[in-house]
């Protein structure tokens, strides 16, 4: 093969097309080639954060991935499938993610680590996020910060300490 031309792709590659790599054979020139693989492991597009929530409220944490093929994701509390009436699992259309969402919140019952896990045939991965329950009464009070109404706030009190 005459320098500057690239080496071929090998014929027997099988695969799905995910990219662009470098071929190249000592003597010749790089060239890009758009490659075939056969999976990719799952990565996160968004994970769970960390929430505070109230006794008697809401949580929600949103899980998402990608991944070749689609991965499927789980919910973990303390290393356990999540079960129960209160917890609910609501899967994206797309099937890229999921929504689990915790109602009514318990003090004690519900704080825990949260765990994501997206798996595919090709790989498993796992992120996590805290779940703090407070016990209390809210009370939202709107606050002007100066004569004019510019620099107006919403401060909240929980069991008389103020949350901004």
């Amino acid at each position: 093969m005459p320098k500057g031309w690239g080496s071929p792709l090998l014929p027997s590659f099988i695969g799905k097309a995910d990219g662009l790599h470098s071929v190249q054979e000592k003597g010749y020139s790089s060239r890009n080639h758009a490659c075939h693989v056969a999976g990719c492991k799952p990565t996160f597009m968004k994970a769970p954060e960390d929430q505070i929530g109230i006794s008697g409220g809401v949580a929600s944490f949103v899980c998402q991935a990608t991944g070749e093929p689609k991965p499927r994701i789980t919910w973990m509390k303390k290393g356990k499938k999540v079960s129960s009436q209160r917890f609910e699992v609501i899967e994206f259309d797309d099937g890229s993610g999921s929504v689990l969402r915790i109602q009514p919140l318990r003090v004690h019952r519900d704080e825990a680590i949260y765990e994501c896990t997206a798996t595919n045939s090709v790989g498993e991965i796992n992120t996590s996020a805290k779940l703090t329950v407070l016990e209390g009464k809210w009370e939202v009070v709107f606050v002007s910060l100066d004569s004019s109404g510019f620099g107006s706030c919403v401060v909240a009190l929980l069991n008389d300490t103020v949350i901004f």
